[in-house]
C-alpha cells in the first residue's frame, strides 16, 4: 500500500506531492518502501532545474528520510554485511535489490551516508552472487560517484566479476564498472584486461558516452 502511494505520487511527476507522501509514511516503511521512495526520488529529481533538485534536498522529507534510512540500516545490518533481524524468505530476496537502488538513489542525488554504504558494501562482498549484473554495477557506479569505498571493497568484487560469462554483462554495466574502478584508481590489471577484451569485441553495441567512460579508465 504505500510503495502504491509512491509510485501514485511519482508518476503524477509532482515532486512535492511524492515528498508529502513520503513524509506521511517514513515511520512505517520498510526496506522495499525506502528504495522505492529514495529511487523515485532520485528520478524525479534529474528532470527537474538545479535550483528545485536544492529545493528538494532541502525539504524536510529527504532530512526525515536520510535519518531514517541510517536508523534502519544501524538497526537491521550489522557491519559486518549480515542482517541482525531474521527475515521472511522472500524479503530476502529483494534485499540486494534494495541495497543496489538505495546506493544509486543516494549517489544521484550526492547523499554521502557512510553507514548505509559501508553496510552495503560488507552486504555485497559475502552476497555478490545473488546480484544481477546491472545492480553490481549501479552499486559501484554509486561508491565511485561518491568517493566511498576502498581498493580492499573493489579487490573483493573483482573475482566474482573475473568468472562472468561472456555476455553475463551489458556493454553499459561493463563501462560502468571499468569507469567505477578507473575512477577510484583501482586498476585490477586482470579485470581490466578482460573486460577490456569483451568490450573490443562488442563495440558496436556501445554507446558514445560508454566508449568514452572505458577509454577514460585506463
Amino acid at each position: 500500500w504505500i510503495n502504491r502511494q509512491i509510485t501514485d505520487a511519482a508518476n503524477s511527476g509532482q515532486i512535492m506531492w511524492l515528498l508529502q507522501v513520503i513524509q506521511q509514511n517514513i515511520t512505517t516503511m520498510n526496506l522495499i518502501n525506502f528504495s522505492t521512495a529514495l529511487h523515485r526520488t532520485a528520478r524525479l529529481a534529474l528532470t527537474c532545474s538545479q535550483q528545485v533538485r536544492e529545493q528538494i534536498m532541502s525539504h524536510i522529507a529527504i532530512r526525515e528520510l536520510r535519518e531514517a534510512l541510517v536508523n534502519y540500516f544501524t538497526a537491521t545490518v550489522h557491519p559486518d554485511g549480515t542482517w541482525i533481524q531474521v527475515r521472511r524468505p522472500e524479503d530476502q530476496a529483494s534485499e540486494m535489490r534494495c541495497l543496489s537502488i538505495i546506493c544509486w538513489s543516494c549517489a544521484t542525488l550526492r547523499m554521502r551516508e557512510e553507514a548505509i554504504f559501508s553496510r552495503a558494501a560488507a552486504a555485497a562482498q559475502r552476497r555478490v552472487t545473488e546480484m544481477k549484473s546491472f545492480e553490481l554495477s549501479n552499486l559501484l557506479w554509486s561508491f565511485a560517484k561518491l568517493s566511498l569505498g576502498d581498493v580492499v571493497f573493489f579487490e573483493a568484487l573483482a573475482p566474482h566479476l573475473l568468472q562472468r560469462r561472456a555476455g553475463q554483462f551489458s556493454p553499459q554495466c561493463l563501462s560502468t564498472i571499468i569507469w567505477s574502478y578507473g575512477t577510484l584508481k583501482v586498476h585490477h590489471h586482470a579485470l581490466f584486461t578482460s573486460i577490456a577484451k569483451e568490450i573490443i569485441v562488442n563495440t558496436h553495441a556501445q554507446t558514445p558516452q560508454g566508449i568514452a567512460n572505458t577509454v577514460w579508465a585506463f
